[in-house]
């Protein structure tokens, strides 16, 4: 059994003895993988574009209504004196023409009405082209995210996992960020590749299913820092196994750090940066190590890059060998 209280204490713990670092990792993690940030600002500017461009149509329109209006306007002062009597008879014929069912038309009205059209036509000719390119390149934007997403910013998820894990117990090194990519690169960017995409799918459902899944597939990445040989399928069955009865444990420790982050927006976010993120990051990696090892010191994962052996029985737990003294 694990408590919050003991979790949080213990990253607590670790965040202070090795304090800038875990910030650093901290802000990479959170700001830049977990918390989404540069995806969402590359996302929002994408909208605000494409709103921008379905502005331009009104906004055209709006333009050459203007022009025709001052056209117009020319036109009737320079044949105001003339025409008086024209306009007379023109509405009188106007009139007879209602009355009759019949609708008359001038030569200055189709004029205009020909010229409408014309640069209507005008204004497609010019702005579709653009439309379809805007749509290109909006395309290619998110394509790039993803692959962003797949290829980098989810083994560098397992990198800083590591490092969280390793600073438990000892002082870790910012390069343990990058033992994602060299440590089984393929096999981890195929796992978090599906993990995200068995959310999705289940968010698809509804709601409550992606956040419990979510919650089930919680310890892949932690999993694959500490066991860089862990396949697919082990990383899956393994988190399942380990969030099994604790997945509403877990979601009430994400609760409590709801103060934290209400005091970090009265700060503007500069007490999440320095302080709430990587303090809640090292308390998820205590969890996993509550979970997957217990409160047995001597079977943690301290120096070595193999998984330690999980302790099968807690009252009389093995050490594993390259930790045996």
């Amino acid at each position: 059994m694990w408590e919050r209280s003991e979790l949080k204490e213990k990253g607590k713990a670790s965040l202070k003895a090795n304090y800038w670092k875990t910030v650093l990792v901290a802000i990479v993690a959170t700001f830049v993988i977990g918390g989404g940030a540069g995806g969402a600002s590359a996302f929002s500017s994408a909208a605000s574009g494409m709103a921008a461009l379905m502005g331009l149509g009104p906004a055209a329109s709006t333009s050459e209504q203007h022009y025709e209006l001052e056209e117009s306007t020319e036109a009737e002062h320079g044949h105001e004196e003339g025409t008086d009597s024209a306009a007379g008879r023109n509405d009188a014929s106007a009139s007879a023409g209602r009355d009759s069912g019949i609708v008359s038309s001038t030569p200055v009205a189709e004029r205009q009405d020909a010229g409408e059209e014309l640069g209507s036509a005008q204004m497609a000719a010019v702005f579709l082209p653009l439309v379809i390119l805007f749509c290109l390149f909006m395309l290619l934007v998110v394509v790039a995210i993803i692959a962003l997403d797949i290829l980098v910013l989810q083994p560098l998820l397992v990198g800083t996992s590591r490092f969280f894990l390793r600073n438990l117990n000892q002082r870790a090194e910012v390069g343990e960020c990058g033992r994602g990519f060299d440590r089984n690169y393929a096999e981890n960017v195929k796992t978090l590749f599906f993990r995200e995409l068995y959310v999705f799918l289940w968010s698809l459902l509804l709601v409550v299913p992606g956040i419990v899944k979510s919650y089930e597939y919680r310890m892949i990445p932690y999993l694959l820092a500490d066991d860089p040989k862990l396949t697919r399928e082990e990383a899956f069955a393994q988190s399942k196994a380990l969030m099994d009865g604790n997945k509403w444990k877990a979601f009430v420790l994400d609760l409590s750090f709801l103060g934290w982050d209400l005091l970090s927006l009265a700060t503007l976010g500069i007490l999440d940066v320095f302080y709430v993120a990587p303090y809640r990051q090292m308390t998820y990696a205590a969890l996993y190590e509550a979970l997957r090892y217990g409160s047995d010191s001597r079977v943690l994962p301290v120096a070595s890059d193999e998984a330690a052996p999980v302790a099968p029985d807690q009252s009389s737990p093995v050490a594993p060998e390259g930790l045996q003294g």
